[in-house]
């Protein structure tokens, strides 16, 4: 076995600890767990829905209650999108 180091903070040492005693265990046994789970599945699909994951954001923004649903809006953004290209006094674009 190969032996690493790593620095946690207190209270991370100590809820280890906690967690060692209460499953009779080393501290160094649940790392080796936990290191051999995340290598199992480093991409793990995320919990919840996609809703769940950004509800603090939702609201939080000025705009019409149906801005998602109504396709009218899509439909102006494209315009007014298609317009600022065209626009003959806007300065050519650098690549």
């Amino acid at each position: 076995m190969v032996t690493i180091s790593l620095k946690l903070s207190q209270k991370d040492d100590d809820r280890l600890k906690s967690l060692a005693a209460k499953r009779r265990t080393t501290k160094s046994a649940i790392i080796r767990q936990a290191v051999r789970k995340l290598l199992k599945n480093p991409n793990p699909a995320p919990k919840g829905s996609f809703l769940d994951g950004i509800e603090d954001l939702v609201g939080k923004f000025p705009g019409p209650r149906d801005l998602s649903t109504n396709p009218k809006y899509l439909r102006e953004a494209l315009r007014d999108r298609h317009h600022r290209r065209r626009s003959p006094d806007r300065p050519a674009q650098s690549s």
